[in-house]
């Protein structure tokens, strides 16, 4: 049986009782404030073994990257219900294969269904145990997705198995007594913001800086404080505006015309009719005499989010691309800028942990790489 620590269960699957060879099995513990789908498989072939959810037909290649081409997965999705948040917090599993089933496997997990990144690292399992056996239990804890997600995320979970001896080779999850999958954490009520900051940027041309901004509003009234420092921490406020929700539907531009000169550093203060205060993230501007010429990110090692200074001599809409230490492309995203040095908030909390060169493309002007450190 499994051997969970003192937390509170969220979400389970026990195969006890099934054939081993249905389509999809619905989980048989769920919070009440969550929402789960039923497993499912890729690519893989259903196959009957008692007590067991099981398929063969796994990728036979020692290659993730095969078995995502080919498929080859277990996957289910898991939300809060509106006004709660979940954290996940330990996911433990019961492994069932055969003696030509995969070798090796890796969880992982996406927020839009179509990225995906690591839950830990690869397991290698090789037992053949008639009723399975648990496996280590994997710490979420660390993966900032993985908390505080609210009724807005949908979080798609998946199991990729691979190194087969054969493709005739299984793998399923049971058969020990006691849940096959399980999931611990919190859940807990979560109030929705009355007003989200949607993005925040700026760009520099000399002694201008423009600010823009966009937020979701529905608060009555809102009010907006710009504040600047020369060194991220003695802010003072430049700007303050009080405006209606129906203004809050669009996009707000402010000009900074005494830019310091060196370093600067903005960030918006927002506080809404109850009194509630919440901030952006601060984004960094080098005032320098003449354009810069090198991509910068402020800070280097990050959590969810990073500030990349970009310069250029001309209004266009650029592609920002995150490359991994093995020269592969893991993300990108577009960002409109204008003739300056801009600066740009990047969302990183998906990244995997590890170092990533930062590329942009689709200017004339050009950049060197900047290298950014995921925490």
């Amino acid at each position: 049986m499994l051997a969970f620590h003192a937390k509170a269960q969220v979400l389970a699957w026990d195969f006890n009782g099934r054939i081993g060879s249905e389509l999809a099995v619905p989980a048989t513990t769920v919070d009440p404030n969550i929402t789960a789908s039923s497993i499912t498989r890729g690519v893989v072939i259903a196959t009957a073994l008692p007590s067991t959810f099981a398929a063969t037909n796994w990728t036979t290649t020692n290659s993730i990257a095969d078995a995502i081409a080919n498929n080859s997965y277990y996957q289910f999705n898991a939300k809060a219900n509106v006004g709660f948040k979940v954290d996940f917090i330990e996911l433990n599993a019961n492994f069932r294969r055969s003696s030509t089933g995969p070798r090796n496997f890796q969880w992982k997990y996406s927020i839009d269904g179509t990225t995906f990144s690591n839950i830990g690292s690869q397991i290698t399992y090789t037992g053949t145990e008639s009723l399975g056996a648990a496996q280590p239990a994997v710490d979420l804890t660390a993966i900032p997705a993985l908390q505080n997600a609210n009724s807005n995320t949908t979080i798609t979970f998946r199991l990729y198995g691979y190194n087969a001896v054969n493709s005739a080779g299984s793998f399923g999850f049971g058969r020990i007594s006691g849940d096959d999958i399980n999931f611990s954490g919190k859940v807990s009520p979560h109030t929705l913001l009355a007003i989200k900051l949607v993005n925040f940027s700026a760009v520099n041309n000399g002694k201008i800086t423009r600010l823009h901004w966009n937020v979701l509003c529905t608060s009555t009234s809102v009010k907006f404080e710009m504040e600047r420092a020369g060194d991220d921490r003695n802010f003072h406020t430049i700007y303050t505006s009080t405006e209606t929700q129906a203004r809050c539907a669009q996009p707000f531009d402010l000009n900074d015309d005494n830019t310091l000169q060196g370093a600067n550093f903005y960030r918006l203060k927002i506080i809404d009719t109850d009194g509630k205060i919440s901030y952006s993230n601060t984004l960094y501007i080098d005032n320098k005499n003449a354009l810069n010429t090198e991509i910068k990110v402020f800070p280097t090692l990050v959590s969810t989010h990073a500030n990349i200074s970009i310069p250029s001599d001309k209004n266009y809409t650029a592609t920002i691309i995150f490359i991994d230490n093995q020269g592969r492309q893991v993300t990108k995203t577009e960002a409109q800028l204008f003739k300056g040095s801009n600066n740009v908030s990047v969302n990183t909390a998906d990244l995997a942990p590890g170092k990533y060169y930062i590329k942009v493309v689709g200017g004339t002007q050009k950049n060197n790489t900047a290298v950014l450190i995921k925490q």
